[in-house]
């Protein structure tokens, strides 16, 4: 019985989780062959699951696993209120990404989603993907080698000089973790 008022006091404060929007969403990361180097580019597709009252925008982001690149708040076309239960709604998103970035990846790419209500502001992420506190889903995964200038050469070329770094100091087996 002392579980309710608990929650009463965490709702009171707004902790409780946003719920999530009703919707499927998966996206398809550009084949190497059509990558083009510094440009994230990703196919996005959206099945609502029910009927939405609420015309979102698309939350993106654009990570590192160690630093945020980019968010923003894409407008929907057509409105999320039309979209009909089960119909496929398909999007492309592409953003150049800013040289210096590009040009020292070091890290594989994610692309992040969610839903902001633009009356409210507030973010919910897709049903059935686990969500961060900003309400994104990680719904891509890209390399870097996709989106490097060079395809990723200056970073085996680092990963391999560091090997033989540790092979000369006498750590042949760290060499190659």
């Amino acid at each position: 019985m002392q579980l309710l008022p608990a929650l009463l006091s965490l709702a009171s404060l707004g902790a409780l989780p946003s719920e999530d929007v009703p919707v499927a969403i998966s996206a398809e990361v550009a084949s190497p062959c059509q990558a083009t180097p510094g440009v994230v580019e990703v196919q996005i597709q959206i099945i609502p699951r029910r009927d939405l009252s609420v015309d979102y925008e698309l939350r993106v982001g654009i990570d590192l696993l160690s630093d945020a690149i980019l968010i923003e708040d894409v407008p929907l076309d057509p409105p999320s209120s039309t979209w009909e239960r089960g119909q496929i709604v398909r999007l492309s998103y592409q953003r150049v990404l800013p040289e210096e970035r590009a040009q020292n990846l070091e890290e594989d790419i994610v692309v992040l989603a969610g839903f902001r209500d633009p009356e409210t502001g507030e973010v919910s992420g897709p049903r059935g993907l686990p969500t961060g506190s900003d309400g994104l889903a990680d719904i891509a995964y890209i390399p870097s080698t996709l989106i490097a200038p060079d395809g990723g050469a200056a970073r085996l070329d680092a990963i391999m000089a560091r090997a033989l770094e540790l092979k000369k100091a006498g750590d042949g087996a760290g060499a190659w973790r």
